[in-house]
């Protein structure tokens, strides 16, 4: 190997060893953004394809790096409530409807068993906060237009074309309910909170 070719495999190992988290940072910004990631069957879809991929790629890394997996004092709870989910899903009389939660539930496991052992570095972790204040302030953003203007361009839009559509009244931003967005900005906002406490930086202080 050539001393230039060298140099340039070892200005790579740092971005090499940390793509599992970037690859979940990625994750995370593309799902805020995917519109009824858990209503409709094509981002539903999209979402477990993207966590297969994700997870494949943690073990054969874990594998490649020869590292253990690391535990939490929620794997346990975490297991027994997956064993009860399971059972629950045949006592029930939608089968369907259990069936597709019951995927739910273990993507919010997987989730969490790959941020917990691949996020470990303080900055990694306020990266991964900070990604979602983003997201909850373009979100939010994109709702205060739409309370302002978008109604009614809608509204005219409807009139012109002689549409039956109802209105809504109350912002919903890109979720199916304006009780998801709700739900989602609920979870932001102490996190911001916390994010500014933690600031050093003036500009970081005047963005969250």
């Amino acid at each position: 190997m050539t001393n230039k070719a060298h140099l340039k495999l070892e200005r790579s190992t740092p971005i090499l060893e940390r793509s599992t988290p970037i690859l979940i940072f990625a994750f995370f910004l593309y799902i805020s953004f995917i519109n009824g990631a858990g209503y409709f069957q094509e981002t539903k879809a999209c979402l477990y394809t993207l966590l297969i991929f994700l997870g494949t790629f943690w073990l054969l890394e874990a594998r490649r790096k020869n590292s253990s997996f690391y535990h939490t004092d929620l794997d346990i709870p975490l297991i027994l409530f997956g064993i009860t989910a399971v059972i629950s899903t045949f006592e029930l009389v939608c089968l369907y409807a259990s069936r597709d939660a019951l995927l739910l539930i273990f993507s919010y496991f997987l989730i969490f068993w790959l941020v917990a052992n691949n996020i470990k570095l303080k900055w990694e972790v306020t990266s991964l906060l900070a990604i979602f204040v983003l997201c909850g302030t373009l979100l939010s953003s994109y709702g205060i237009f739409q309370y302002v203007a978008g109604f009614k361009m809608l509204s005219k839009y409807v009139a012109e074309r002689g549409l039956s559509l109802d209105i809504p009244s109350r912002v919903f931003s890109i979720f199916i309910s304006p009780n998801h967005l709700a739900g989602f900005l609920c979870m932001l906002i102490p996190v911001a909170f916390v994010l500014l406490l933690n600031a050093k930086d003036s500009g970081k202080k005047w963005h969250y």
